[in-house]
């Protein structure tokens, strides 16, 4: 999968995630009609990337996780898309 292709995949997935959170919290209940989107979603990722990879995206999406730390204790920047991907790309999470 390409930087391009997976910058505007993950940047939709969490602005449709966010969308169905506030959604929530006005008592609209979208997650079922969601929910089998994001899991078609979810097998397109797991092709492409390995379990931990997908594990890593699915942190970043839908628990907002942007702190990460290195093995000495170093900050990994994980703010953008672009971070995500290049983190997945370097540590070998991609297939």
């Amino acid at each position: 999968m390409t930087k391009e292709a997976f910058t505007e995949l993950i940047g939709r997935l969490k602005s449709n995630s966010d969308t169905i959170h506030k959604a929530y919290k006005l008592n609209i209940d979208l997650y079922e009609f969601a929910d089998p989107w994001e899991n078609i979603i979810a097998l397109l990722l797991k092709e492409c990337f390995t379990e931990d990879g997908y594990d890593i995206i699915a942190w970043w999406v839908y628990e907002n996780g942007r702190a990460a730390w290195d093995e000495k204790g170093e900050p990994i920047p994980l703010d953008t898309e672009e971070q995500l991907y290049n983190f997945l790309v370097e540590e070998g999470y991609i297939k």
